[in-house]
């Protein structure tokens, strides 16, 4: 087996705060512990609270298409 590298881009991905629209939701410090688990956010701007299945923001990679010529 050999190795390959792929290029890839690292993005910041945020919720928008469905209540006012402008604002982004923060995880807070707290878990809720069950399967699976549930992470409280709070609103960076109305302070409006909500619970997601992922924590935001969180990075995501994004694969990187070659600009090379194909063959």
């Amino acid at each position: 087996m050999s190795e390959q590298v792929t290029p890839i881009e690292w993005v910041r991905v945020d919720y928008i705060c469905d209540k006012c629209k402008t604002g982004i939701m923060v995880a807070t410090q707290y878990v809720i512990c069950t399967n699976p688990p549930r992470y409280p956010h709070v609103c960076n701007q109305c302070k409006a609270e909500q619970v997601f299945e992922v924590m935001y923001p969180h990075n995501r990679d994004l694969f990187i298409e070659s600009k090379e010529a194909k063959p």
